[in-house]
């Protein structure tokens, strides 16, 4: 499991062991932003990334993990990408992901995410009449 803080002041894994039972450990993990991210991460050397407010986390089917913030949506990835070692990590070879064709297509800000919440609201409302 993973879990934040609002702020995303930090960032903490957990393992449930044995299975179902309630019983979790935890540890606080260092995160940053890899030096190819498509999204430019506003950080100073030594402070951690200025994701602003995190709202969620999600999964897709490939069971890659998402952080949604206000200030965009970034992926979870392995530790080695941004230059963190982690004994458990699996040697790769896969590349990095390659930019995404267009940065207009993306909400990176919070108002662009307001606004489609308020736009879908409205259209919502506007089925009722």
């Amino acid at each position: 499991y993973l879990y934040a803080d609002l702020y995303a002041g930090a960032i903490w894994a957990a393992t449930e062991d044995p299975e179902n039972s309630g019983n979790f450990t935890t540890s606080k993990i260092p995160f940053g932003c890899a030096h190819d991210s498509p999204i430019p991460c506003d950080s100073g050397p030594g402070s951690l990334p200025a994701l602003g407010y995190i709202f969620s986390f999600g999964q897709d089917n490939k069971k890659d993990v998402y952080i949604l913030a206000s200030t965009g949506v970034y992926r979870v990835v392995p530790p080695s990408r941004c230059n963190y070692t982690c004994s458990q990590e699996k040697a790769s070879t896969a590349s990095p992901p390659s930019p995404s064709p267009s940065h207009a297509s993306h909400l990176s800000n919070f108002n662009g995410y307001l606004f489609l919440q308020l736009s879908s609201l409205l259209l919502l409302l506007m089925s009722f009449i």
